[in-house]
């Protein structure tokens, strides 16, 4: 149930900062297509300084948003590797609270070993 949670509050908003990610991309690829087309203009008017300065902008802001995007990545990872965890602590633990009672039972030992394995 809590993996259905977070995957479901997670594919919210990766897709949204996905779309903000390429939305602030955009600008950039079309900067960059127009400078390669009027370089010979750019120089003759000495517009060096300024387009890098909008490019420089531009950049920053899409790494912003692509900073974002992987962070979520690694929210998700941390809430997923705890869930993972607490799973295996836990089937540790009932081993370890069961072995009093069932101590030297040789088919205990192994499920005990493969649900730590599994879990």
């Amino acid at each position: 149930i809590y993996y259905e949670m977070q995957k479901r509050y997670f594919t919210k908003t990766y897709r949204e900062l996905k779309r903000i990610d390429s939305v602030s991309r955009s600008p950039v690829y079309a900067l960059l297509g127009e400078t390669l087309d009027g370089v010979c203009t750019i120089r003759a008017f000495s517009a060096q300084n300024a387009l890098i300065n909008s490019m420089m902008s531009m950049i920053d802001r899409q790494q912003l948003a692509y900073y974002l995007t992987c962070a979520s990545q690694c929210w998700l990872g941390v809430r997923l590797e705890l869930v993972g965890t607490l799973i295996i602590f836990f089937a540790c633990l009932c081993a370890v609270t069961q072995h009093g009672s069932k101590a030297g039972d040789e088919a205990f030992a192994g499920l005990a070993g493969l649900s730590i394995s599994f879990a």
